[in-house]
């Protein structure tokens, strides 16, 4: 059937004017106004449209020629054909006609599509059409596997030959110069139709090309030009050197697992048989007549039944898979198993066509599933005899054995691990500071993933009954003859025993940490009041003052020798000496406190503002109360503003969830938060340039609170004073 063609005739008259039209088609509105043509001249006609230019140069050729003429205008996927007609009928001289079809519009689209598939598919295309001026034409998919765009390369046989790889270029070179030759005798032409380059692209690097061409002849066989097609071949050289590894490798592992491959056609009853299954069947390959009645013929009488209807049973359940086993003979009355595993592969009309598959030699095998089975249970009676934990992983992860130890230390008495990887179930491993310890980085994971063993690995876990335990983890991998990794290994035990009285030992170690400092730190203080009163005592300028300081001296004296007892007795204590919590009144520990820095307190005329009436009691370490009221109370004293008499307010209260919480605030010379945040509460860090700072109280006093469980907040400002908040 002929293709619609779509056309607009004008009729132009001998000056240039439109006379009338005729037009089959809306299809030209786009490119002319085709309801106002008739009465117009050519120019104006067709003025800015985009047949303006070709119009005019065929028109004036037609002009003077006399002659018909024709001009093909492409545009994106349409193709017109612009016709010019001279005749001498009456007024009219001239018919231009334009037609247009969707058949150039195809033919376009099947061009695009296939340059695109052709740069899709790395292939590209070459013609050298001016051997004299060595001119070519190279597609766009060619020169984008060099990296190129149209203008940035003349194509050329010059031009490829520079890409060449200096190695092959002399090479190439040999062979267009065997060919230029030829040009004469071009019936004795002989192109190789595929020759491998490696050609540079533009970004300097190598890529391997396959060159192919092929010599056109034009109607006097005469040779023209040549033509051909470049394909990038990179990845297949990748792929066909893997290919090469990966057969030689299979032929390794089919000889050293005793294995061949067999297929079959089963239309034509065609057996292949390779090297190794005929080894397996002890038969020589022209002994084989390679059908399947001679594979039966091989079978015991007995078995043949069983492997007969096995492969009818796959033809008729439309299985794809199958396997079994059956005994053979071979000479000498010695008689071997052999496994049969295949693939059934069924025609487009879903008959069965081909079988492919393996033949392995199982009789050593065979023979030792029984010792094996034995050895199977001595090595199952050794490791349940085990009070570690033994979880063994395949080289997928999962897990393949265990003892029942295993389950019964991590709480999985009631759930099945075989099958499952170490992330199963409801427990959770944690770190030391109880947070998650990924599954990558449990030691059995890391050996599989290192081949490296992993030893004494401590981690914490969480039975499903929420209980924590601690663990101690080693992870051994299992090597095959070759020295590749096929299982591992893990075994456990529960430490948590041990890991307490670790942690306990640091504990303790902290805490006398803690009581060296609060030894020192507190006595400090006691004693410098000492030498004040002393100060006092001495520049007395009567007997009655004497009196006076000599009554101080004494009662501060009884109050170090209290705290010095207390701090014994603390030491004394086998266990943790925070554990001396006792009811201890706000008020009683204020007054022992006061009477201890008595000379302090004179000496800096303190003013206090009292209020326990909220909350005037809790349970807690007097050592440790104690020790905060000395430090933030002689705090204040030392940094007091010279400017205005010191005022130490305290207060307690209980917070809305119950939480007993004390503040001490003074009006001396404040903290500059902002630049000493990280320094308040940090050992030996002192922000004031005060002789008699240590840098000691505040960290001290913030560890002890945090040891009780507690909290300590600052608010300062410079110039207004300093408020301590204890929650407890």
């Amino acid at each position: 059937m002929k293709g619609k063609s779509d056309y607009l005739s004008l009729y132009i008259d001998k000056t240039g004017v439109c006379q009338y039209i005729k037009c089959n088609s809306d299809a030209f509105g786009e490119i002319i106004d085709t309801k106002n043509i008739e009465g117009k001249d050519l120019k104006s006609i067709f003025q800015g449209s985009k047949f303006s230019e070709t119009l005019q140069a065929c028109y004036d050729i037609s002009n003077h020629g006399k002659d018909f003429c024709e001009h093909i205008d492409v545009h994106q996927y349409v193709h017109y054909l612009i016709s010019f007609q001279p005749v001498e009928s009456g007024d009219i001289s001239l018919i231009i006609t334009i037609r247009l079809s969707d058949i150039s519009k195809k033919i376009d689209l099947l061009k695009n599509n296939y340059e695109s598939s052709l740069s899709q598919s790395k292939v590209g295309l070459w013609v050298w059409y001016d051997m004299t001026n060595d001119k070519s034409w190279w597609s766009d998919s060619f020169l984008n596997l060099l990296g190129y765009k149209q203008d940035e390369v003349d194509p050329s046989m010059k031009a490829f030959m520079q890409m060449i790889h200096p190695e092959q270029k002399e090479d190439f070179i040999e062979r267009m110069r065997a060919l230029y030759g030829s040009l004469d005798r071009y019936e004795e032409i002989e192109v190789k139709p595929r020759v491998e380059f490696k050609v540079q692209t533009k970004q300097g690097t190598y890529i391997d090309l396959l060159f192919t061409a092929n010599a056109v002849k034009n109607e006097k066989n005469e040779l023209i030009r040549f033509s051909g097609t470049v394909v990038d071949i990179g990845q297949m050289k990748i792929i066909e050197e893997k290919l090469l590894k990966s057969e030689a490798t299979l032929h390794l592992a089919l000889d050293a697992a005793n294995m061949g491959v067999w297929s079959w056609d089963i239309h034509k009853d065609q057996i292949f048989w390779s090297n190794q299954v005929l080894h397996i069947f002890n038969i020589e390959k022209e002994d084989f007549k390679g059908d399947f009645e001679s594979y039966l013929n091989l079978i015991p009488h007995n078995e043949r039944s069983f492997v007969e209807n096995s492969i009818q049973e796959v033809f008729k359940n439309g299985s794809e898979e199958f396997s079994f086993e059956h005994s053979i003979y071979i000479p000498a009355g010695n008689k071997k198993i052999v496994f049969c595993k295949g693939k059934l592969y069924r025609d487009e009309q879903d008959v069965p066509h081909r079988m492919t598959g393996v033949v392995i030699d199982v009789s050593q095998e065979n023979d030792l599933k029984t010792l094996l089975g034995q050895t199977r249970g001595r090595y199952k009676s050794v490791i349940e005899s085990m009070v570690e934990g033994v979880i063994i992983l395949d080289k997928s992860g999962k897990i393949i054995d265990h003892n029942k130890a295993a389950l019964v230390i991590i709480g999985y008495e009631n759930l099945e691990l075989i099958g499952n990887d170490l992330s199963f179930g409801p427990g959770k491993a944690i770190r030391e500071d109880f947070s998650l310890f990924p599954y990558e980085e449990f030691p059995g994971t890391k050996t599989l993933l290192t081949g490296e063993p992993c030893k004494n690995i401590t981690l914490g876990w969480v039975k499903p009954s929420k209980e924590i335990i601690w663990l101690s983890i080693n992870s051994e991998p299992v090597l095959d003859e070759s020295g590749v990794l096929i299982a591992v290994v893990c075994s456990y035990f529960d430490v948590t025993e041990r890991y307490n009285s670790i942690q306990d030992l640091q504990v303790k170690n902290r805490q006398l940490e803690d009581f060296a400092h609060i030894t020192s730190h507190n006595l400090r203080s006691p004693i410098s009041n000492l030498s004040i009163l002393l100060d006092y005592f001495e520049a007395a300028k009567n007997e009655t003052e004497r009196q006076e300081y000599f009554a101080n001296l004494k009662h501060v004296s009884n109050s170090l020798l209290s705290t010095i007892q207390v701090l014994a007795e603390a030491l004394k204590i086998q266990r943790d000496f925070v554990d001396d919590e006792i009811e201890l009144s706000f008020q009683e520990t204020l007054e022992s406190v006061s009477g201890l820095l008595s000379g302090q307190i004179k000496e800096a005329n303190v003013a206090f503002e009292v209020d326990f009436s909220k909350c005037d009691k809790l349970f807690y370490s007097q050592t440790y109360l104690h020790s905060i009221f000395i430090n933030l109370i002689s705090n204040a004293i030392k940094y007091r503003s010279p400017q205005r008499e010191t005022i130490i307010k305290i207060d307690s209260y209980k917070s809305d969830n119950g939480k007993v919480v004390l503040k001490i605030s003074d009006n001396g010379i404040g903290i500059d938060i902002e630049k000493n945040q990280h320094k308040i509460f940090g050992l030996y860090k002192t922000f004031h340039a005060n002789k008699d700072s240590r840098g000691v109280g505040l960290y001290m006093t913030k560890r002890q609170i945090e040891t009780l469980g507690g909290a300590i907040f600052v608010e300062s400002k410079i110039n207004v004073g300093t408020t301590f908040t204890i929650i407890f």
